[in-house]
């Protein structure tokens, strides 16, 4: 299962309704960049998990807001498109009317990569 991490310097840069929207919005825009139907690459937005994180006082953030990171397995059908991937999500994120995000800095880290679930 895909996972989204969303990272805020501070717990106010999203409310709790802003979060609860974003939720669905985050699971939807992953699954429809990830799929490759009728592959073993297929995937459905309840398939995606996304989970809210306030990062420490001392935590380095770059000068970003926000920092939201997806992880996902590695198929041959997703192969070298991290970035395209990335790309498109935050082109999604931006485009009303999800563009729910507030307006700070942030920025989107993709990884593909071989894992196991049991």
């Amino acid at each position: 299962m895909p996972e989204v991490r969303v990272k805020l310097t501070k717990e106010q840069i999203l409310t709790p309704q802003q979060r609860r929207d974003l939720g669905p919005q985050f699971q939807m825009f992953v699954a429809s960049v990830l799929s490759v139907p009728g592959t073993q690459a297929e995937l459905r937005p309840e398939e995606v998990e996304v989970d809210y994180v306030i990062a420490s006082p001392d935590a380095c953030m770059n000068g970003l807001d926000v920092v939201i990171t997806v992880e996902a397995n590695q198929y041959p059908e997703r192969a070298g498109r991290a970035q395209e991937v990335s790309d498109k999500i935050k082109e999604l994120l931006q485009a009303p009317p999800s563009n729910s995000l507030p307006k700070g800095k942030w920025n989107i880290w993709v990884r593909l990569s071989e894992g196991g679930w049991s």
